[in-house]
């Protein structure tokens, strides 16, 4: 339902999911997406600690929970759970281009010329050129720079 804009609907059956099966970590954190499709990021904040508390390990909460924290300008929170699920899964590229985000808004600009340049660079070598499109539209200055090895 929520891919088809029917975020109400998505949200009833994630309600019922949890009625039968609180601890699903995936269905708190598809009903807290479904949460901030809702414009409610705070109880979309409860939902994904909750799926962390339930799997530490679980990179896209940790990723999402940090959109939402810098969505509500709590951008040292923001920084904590990207940099978590950077440690947790290294490899995705796009957590070195939303910690970019976070650090430029915290006024860190050497460090987040840093991420995005890493993104960029990490996006080419996976010939991933959307990746590619979204840190130059971000960053277009260290996308022209770039050096990759």
């Amino acid at each position: 339902y929520r891919f088809l804009g029917e975020s109400e609907a998505a949200l009833a059956d994630f309600n019922a999911t949890l009625n039968l099966k609180p601890n699903s970590y995936f269905a708190l954190y598809y009903r807290a997406n479904t949460l901030r499709d809702l414009e409610e990021p705070l109880a979309a904040l409860d939902d994904y600690s909750r799926a962390v508390r339930l799997n530490p390990n679980f990179t896209h909460a940790f990723s999402r929970r940090s959109a939402t924290y810098k969505e509500l300008g709590q951008l040292p929170q923001a920084l904590n759970d990207i940099d978590r699920a950077i440690r947790l899964n290294p490899g995705d590229a796009s957590y070195y281009g939303e910690r970019g985000l976070i650090r430029s808004a915290l006024g860190q600009t050497d460090l987040a010329r840093a991420d995005f340049q890493d993104a960029y660079c990490r996006f080419q070598r996976a010939g991933t050129s959307s990746g590619m499109d979204w840190i130059q539209s971000l960053a277009p200055a260290v996308a022209a720079e770039a050096v990759c090895n």
